[in-house]
């Protein structure tokens, strides 16, 4: 990968190209999306049980429970349901029935419209 300094304002520079996205895209995560969504859904799946997870878990669950979705009238939970099971999704470990398809569905089911 390339280098991943910001486009000069100078000439043809001035525009964001597709590469730079990809180069960059690390380091513009946002924050409700910083924490490994496996992780995510091991200390959920272990909320499911009664388990807190401990200090371990805090910023796991966070990470999930900030994941919300507003508009200009207020909290879409429908939305933010669909935003955490995409972020849960994103685990390397998943897919079209994946191992974690069923967890995902139970932790959607019993958090996924829920806000803190």
């Amino acid at each position: 990968m390339g280098s991943c300094a910001a486009p000069s304002a100078k000439g043809d520079d001035k525009f964001i190209t597709t590469d730079y996205l990809q180069q960059c895209r690390l380091l513009y995560i946002p924050a409700s999306h910083a924490e490994d969504p496996c992780k995510v859904i091991m200390c959920m799946a272990g909320k499911l049980t009664g388990d807190s997870g401990g200090s371990e878990c805090n910023s796991a669950e966070a990470a999930f429970f900030n994941i919300v979705k507003k508009n200009k009238h207020g909290f879409l939970p429908n939305h933010t349901k669909d935003a955490r099971k995409a972020f849960l999704n994103e685990c390397p470990d998943n897919g079209e029935g994946g191992s974690n398809q069923s967890m995902i569905s139970q932790i959607i089911s019993k958090y996924g419209k829920v806000r803190l």
